[in-house]
């Protein structure tokens, strides 16, 4: 763990993570090395992550998800120049104001799937990557059409499954995003509020769960 990414953890409000959020997020830092650029300092494989905090998959995508929406990381998700799945890499707070994409970063933008094209040396790579290609690979020679032989196209019994249009979930999730930004503004630590926008900040006061004069406290121009 670096000094900088653990004086940063030191810093954050105990309330403002639930137990489990926390553990995820000490091991980020854990695996945070300051002497790298930002955009790479922190990546570790999400079978480390797991294996390290005793959580399933979901329970950390979730704990993931919680620290993200609460503006105390930033993930970059990549793919190599093959297309396949890169490395994910984790921005910690404590790096939001040094993390530009540089020239030097090897960084480009692949606008097909919204993700970053990188290119990266072994050592950099996750821990639990792994492709598997096998269900890419076809059963039948030449290029499927109507007009050639029948056997080329493989029938099979199942009918395409059309999925429900699913509707936004009514719930708490807003207030729980609106508490997390509330509780960054009343730490009263500028750092931490680097990412809220004065749009959040204002729901925050309108829901009556911070002052304006918190807002300008932290340096959110309201």
């Amino acid at each position: 763990m670096s000094h900088k990414a653990s004086h940063w953890l030191a810093e954050i409000p105990p309330a403002l993570l639930k137990d489990s959020d926390f553990r995820v997020l000490f091991h980020l830092c854990d695996a945070h090395n300051s002497k790298r650029d930002p955009q790479t300092a922190c990546f570790p494989g999400q079978a480390l992550l797991r294996e390290a905090t005793g959580l399933s998959n979901g329970g950390l995508n979730n704990a993931l998800n919680r620290i993200e929406g609460a503006g105390l990381m930033r993930r970059r998700r990549t793919r190599n120049l093959d297309g396949t799945k890169g490395p994910t890499y984790y921005i910690l707070g404590c790096d939001f104001d040094k993390a530009q994409p540089t020239p030097q970063n090897g960084v480009g933008e692949n606008r097909e799937h919204g993700d970053e094209v990188v290119t990266y040396s072994a050592s950099e790579a996750p821990a639990d990557k792994h492709v598997d290609k096998s269900a890419t690979i076809s059963t039948s020679g030449g290029k499927p059409s109507p007009h050639r032989r029948p056997n080329q196209l493989h029938a099979r019994g199942d009918k395409p499954v059309i999925d429900p249009k699913k509707e936004p979930r009514a719930g708490n999730s807003g207030n729980s995003r609106l508490l997390s930004v509330a509780g960054l503004i009343q730490s009263g630590k500028a750092f931490l509020c680097t990412q809220i926008s004065s749009q959040a900040a204002r729901a925050c006061i309108e829901a009556g769960l911070v002052s304006p004069a918190d807002c300008v406290k932290v340096g959110i121009p309201i």
